[in-house]
């Protein structure tokens, strides 16, 4: 039992000290909706802050897995996803063609969309050459990297979407576009990183040697 007698400290019911006034008004009311809203909004922002978050560290641990394309370098497979969500796998060495033309892009690259008319246009004098073939590598997801195939004039069977970045990791991308020639080998004949200048015939001649 409470012991209220003088002197030992408790406090009997009649003596308990009523809840302030205005407290008792914030707790109910208006302000009790204000007060959920804006712990909703707070919840809200934490999250997008913690997804933004991630994203930075996943593109920080894919950078510091990758290693620069160098001319000489070995792609054993370019693997994606192609239209209709199934899976797109290139293994060399390929008895045919002997060359091949990758288009490393994005979606959402402005400089990609900046040279895409050059690379458009370069496409289409090497898909006429008939001991080449092209493929552009998106490391957009799929849905948006159709959009951009749609919108820019990219066939449909020459895209594939690296969304998980394994292709350009395994190309040791870390950034696009770049424009790379590999032989049936697999290996890395020529590469252009950015906005590097190039041109169709130093294209056709790329040649590694040791």
């Amino acid at each position: 039992m409470l012991d209220c007698s003088p002197g030992t400290g408790g406090e009997s019911l009649k003596t308990q000290r009523p809840m302030p006034i205005g407290i008792a008004r914030l707790m109910g009311g208006p302000w009790s909706r204000l007060l959920t809203v804006a712990i909703t909004v707070l919840a809200a922002v934490v999250l997008v802050q913690n997804l933004s978050l991630l994203r930075q560290i996943n593109v920080l641990r894919l950078r510091a897995a990758a290693t620069d394309l160098k001319l000489g370098r070995q792609v054993k497979r370019i693997v994606g996803l192609q239209a209709g969500g199934g899976l797109s796998r290139i293994v060399f060495p390929q008895s045919q063609p002997e060359r091949m033309l990758v288009l490393a892009i994005s979606a959402h690259c402005q400089s990609c969309k900046e040279n895409h008319p050059r690379y458009k246009a370069l496409a289409a004098k090497i898909r006429a050459r008939g001991n080449w073939s092209v493929i552009w590598v998106s490391r957009s997801e799929l849905e948006s990297s159709l959009t951009y195939a749609a919108e820019n004039g990219i066939p449909i069977n020459e895209l594939v979407a690296d969304p998980l970045h394994e292709t350009h990791q395994a190309l040791g991308l870390e950034a696009v576009p770049h424009v790379i020639v590999l032989d049936k080998y697999g290996i890395v004949q020529g590469v252009w990183r950015g906005n590097q200048p190039w041109t169709e015939d130093r294209i056709l001649a790329a040649t590694y040697s040791k």
